[in-house]
Formats: C-alpha cells, structure tokens, sequence
C-alpha cells in the first residue's frame, strides 16, 4: 500500500486510526511507505502496532530506526497487560542493546511492579563487565520452575532480590565506569570473580583496596562454596578476614589459606582454628584441625593446655575428635614408637588438665566456693598426673574454714598423685570432662 493511500485512510478515518496503522503494520515484507507512513505516526500508535513493527520483516533496502517506536513502546507498555510485556520481552535479541536500555528498560522503572521489570533487566546487554553480572534469575532447585516465558509467577517472583545490574544500567556499554561501580556496589564474591575473569578491569591495586575496607564486615561473603577465585596475593588479608567472618566462609578461606605454598602468608594454622573454635566450639570443622596441630607433648603443654582451659570454662566437654586426630598423628621418630609418642602425649595431657583443675579448685576454695572446689577435685580423680602435682594438692590444705568432705577429697587426690602409676588413657581424661559437666557423680 503506497503513502499517498495509507495518508488518505488516516484522514477519512473515523475516531482513533487503530485500524489504519494496523493495516500498515501488517504490510508482508513492510515496505518504505509503510514504514515512512507510521515513523509520522509514531505517537499515535498503540502496543499492538508497536509490537508488530518491532518484530516485521523490511522490505529490500529498509533499516528499521528502531529508537522513536521503542520509545513510544516504552510509554505505552505500563498500561498494557501481562501479555503483551511478555511479548515485548520476546523481542529483546531484536531490539538492539542500547535501545534496550536506554529507550525501554529505563524509562520503564517504577511505572512496572518491580518483578515484572526485572525481566526486562535480566534481558539488557551491555559491556563485558555487565554482561558477566547479568545472570539473572538464580539456578532454581531441581524440579522447580522460577517462572515460565508465557507467563508470571506473581508470588514467586516478588520475592526475588533485585538484580545486580541495576546501578550499572546507566552506564553498561561502558566498561570502565562499570568496573568502577561494581567495586563500589558489589559484594567481595562478585569482584573477585569478575577480577579472575577481566583483571585489566578490575585491577589488584582497587581490589585490594576494597578488601582491606570490608575485612571485617559482617554483611557480606568473600566467597560462595569454595575460595578458589581468591588470588594467592589476597592471602594476607583472608587471615585478618578470618577473625571476622561467618562460619561457611571461614571453612573455606581456612582450607584455602592452608594448601597455599608456604610463606603466602603469615597466618598460624593452630591459632586460626583456635581463634574460630572458641566462637564456634560445636562446629566439628575446627575439632580436627586443632588436634592436627597437638601431635607432641611439648605441643600440649605449649598450645594444648589453653585449649583444655576454654573447654573446662565452656562447660561442654571436650572434643573427641581432637584428641582422635592428635593421637592419629603419631609415628615411629626419633627413635621412638609410635606407641611411646602416644603415650608421652596422653601424659602431657592429663599433666596439663591436673595443674588447671587444682589452680581452679585453689582459686574457688579460697573465696569459699567448696561446691566448684569439689567438683574440680573430683574431676582431678579421674586423672594419672604426674606426682610433680602432689605438692599443690597438699597446699589446698592452707584454704580456709574447710569442710571434712572437701579434706577428705583432698586426701585422695594427694594419694593419687603419690601413686603416680601412670598409665593415662584418653577414656580416663574424657571422664574427667563428664564429672566436670556433672554427667558423672
């Protein structure tokens, strides 16, 4: 249909020109005058005529100028219904991405409920940086459908968190501005993810500098399951990271610190997983990890004997799986069996566990605390000491205004430490803990 027709039907036209921009529209290959006859009319043109020059094939030689009826979609659509977003949203790979963007998405923020806008997110393109963050919707859990291209799941996807993007819509073709958001906006996770994948965009000197600014926050994750996209020079800051962090996240950095090279950083094994088990003594995690680092004697006495400490003062027992994983670390060396090692270390143990329960049993029998003085003592009974402790035993004597029952049990406790046969067991150590935690009478 030439112009000269399509401009006498628009002028007879009775009411509105639906029909004519229609019949224009519907054109098979859409041709020039066509095309010219509804770029005129551009503003008068509803959804439905919209959608169908958006998605026409031109005829030969034609380049649609997509922007003015993007545009006018832009500020029709809000009023239009679900189905005919969901068809604008079927036209995203035709619609170039800076149309998108700037004539569709942006312009339609806040005129559409929120999850049905970030669909229109979800579809923009832009720079490389975008495009990486622009993941969409989250993997659903296997069976589970988000939602279905012909339709929206109102309920379900209201409660979708707002997409990464967002800030960076106003700037996505731009790779440098939106690299410099994204290190503004984005959680530690995403940067170092990005910074793996364009690290002349996402630079060492700003990363790091952002790490250093959220090393101790608690509302973020520097990493989702594992740390492997942690770079090795991070390796510092991830120590301090680890006194701060939740407990997923310190699993991870801590089995990342540790299979690092040695001198990657200066964090100590023991002391990390010491620190993390006194903020989490039921977590299991830091249970082995503790005893890998008590393979000696000289290690209970030196690292051990605070352990004991903070779990007589927990109250909760002790964790067998640090004992298991000290005793497991024994072998035939310098000279020695393995079974003497593991006997030298059983010592140790319950030598250190000896002085703390008679230093805390001093301390409460002298503020008149007998019933904490007893229980200490008799926690003491299960034990072998050595008899180097028989002499603080006796001093207990000196507190004052004594029961008989607290004299008896010292009594005992002194034979006990004279006899000194020697013979600790890791059954006899944990029994002390079930007196402690009065499990046992």
């Amino acid at each position: 249909m030439d112009r000269l027709m399509l401009d006498t039907l628009y002028q007879g036209s009775r009411g509105s020109p639906t029909r004519v921009f229609g019949r224009a529209a519907s054109e098979k290959p859409l041709g020039r005058d066509a095309y010219g006859f509804l770029l005129d009319h551009v503003e008068e043109l509803d959804v439905r005529t919209l959608i169908a020059v958006l998605r026409a094939r031109l005829g030969p030689g034609l380049e649609l100028a997509e922007r003015p009826f993007v545009r006018r979609l832009a500020e029709v659509l809000p009023a239009s219904g679900d189905r005919h977003i969901l068809e604008v949203l079927r036209l995203a790979e035709r619609i170039s991405a800076e149309a998108w963007i700037d004539d569709l998405t942006l312009p339609l923020r806040g005129r559409l409920p929120h999850y049905q806008w970030y669909r229109f997110v979800d579809k923009a393109r832009g720079g490389c940086i975008f495009n990486a963050l622009n993941v969409g919707l989250p993997e659903p859990p296997p069976g589970f459908v988000w939602f279905q291209a012909d339709q929206f799941v109102q309920a379900i996807e209201e409660a979708r968190p707002e997409p990464l993007v967002v800030g960076l819509l106003e700037r996505a073709h731009d790779d440098i501005a939106a690299a410099d958001i994204a290190l503004r906006t984005q959680p530690v996770s995403v940067l170092l993810a990005l910074h793996e994948r364009f690290p002349n965009l996402i630079k060492v000197d700003a990363l790091r500098d952002v790490l250093r600014e959220r090393v101790d926050s608690t509302s973020e994750s520097w990493v989702t399951h594992k740390a492997s996209s942690i770079p090795p020079w991070a390796a510092p800051l991830a120590v301090q990271r680890l006194h701060h962090c939740g407990g997923d996240e310190a699993r991870a950095l801590y089995e990342w610190l540790f299979s690092l090279p040695p001198g990657s950083h200066d964090g100590d094994a023991y002391d990390l997983a010491f620190q993390r088990f006194k903020r989490a003594p039921l977590d299991r995690f830091w249970h082995p990890m503790l005893g890998r680092h008590l393979g000696t004697g000289t290690s209970w006495k030196t690292r051990g004997r605070a352990l004991i400490d903070v779990c007589i003062d927990l109250g909760r027992g002790f964790p067998v799986d640090t004992i298991d994983a000290a005793l497991r670390g024994t072998d035939d060396r310098d000279g020695a069996t393995a079974e003497k090692h593991r006997i030298s270390i059983l010592r140790k143990i319950h030598d250190e566990t000896a002085r703390l329960l008679v230093e805390r049993a001093e301390r409460a029998l002298c503020a008149g605390d007998h019933d904490s003085g007893d229980l200490f003592l008799s926690a003491f009974m299960s034990l072998d000491p050595g008899s180097f402790i028989s002499g603080a035993v006796h001093h207990l004597r000196k507190a004052p205004d004594l029961p008989p029952a607290t004299l008896r049990r010292i009594e005992a406790c002194e034979k006990l430490a004279r006899a000194g046969n020697r013979a600790p067991s890791e059954d006899a150590f944990f029994e002390a803990f079930f007196v402690l935690t009065r499990q046992l009478a």
